[in-house]
């Protein structure tokens, strides 16, 4: 549900209500693990609007990792350097990860 909710606020660029959604659904216990990449890497997008770089940073290297895990079938890490072009922040280890 709390997944559900910030998708919808996302689509509404209500940033900071959709942040505190996607740290719910991480934080879920009944949370779905083929959906945790894109979580992490929504909860990315959404710290970026508003500026939160360390939570961007740190959101999106769970993303690489948590698609990692599922042998990297959402292929989160292009989106992931879309979202920092430079992307000088992501280690190697995160990108041998994919």
């Amino acid at each position: 549900m709390e997944y559900g909710w910030a998708r919808v606020l996302m689509t509404q660029h209500r940033w900071r209500d959709a942040r505190v959604h996607w740290l719910n659904a991480l934080q879920s216990p009944t949370r779905r693990p083929t959906l945790l990449p894109l979580a992490y890497l929504h909860l990315a997008e959404a710290a970026k609007k508003e500026g939160d770089l360390r939570t961007m940073r740190r959101a999106a290297e769970g993303a690489i990792s948590a698609d990692a895990v599922l042998g990297g079938r959402e292929g989160v890490l292009a989106d992931v350097q879309a979202l920092d072009p430079d992307g000088a922040w992501i280690t190697p280890a995160a990108q041998a990860q994919q």
